[in-house]
């Protein structure tokens, strides 16, 4: 059976984890957040294992730097 890679347990992590950082942040900051996800979520909607692969691992990186930094 195929599912959606929005439903890989991976991705819903990685999206969670944004969504998390998003509700924690103010101003511009929070705004940068939104649009990462969103194109993330784009490129989920796409279906394309290749270029979901290299986007969750540009999105794990961005996050880790807004976890650890004062990001913006």
């Amino acid at each position: 059976m195929k599912f959606h890679p929005r439903e890989d347990e991976t991705n819903r992590a990685l999206l969670a984890r944004g969504e998390r950082l998003y509700e924690s942040s103010l101003g511009e900051k929070r705004e940068k957040i939104a649009q990462i996800l969103a194109d993330f979520d784009r490129i989920l909607e796409k279906q394309n294992p290749v270029e979901i692969k290299k986007a969750a691992t540009q999105l794990d990186s961005i996050l880790n730097q807004l976890d650890t930094e004062e990001w913006l």
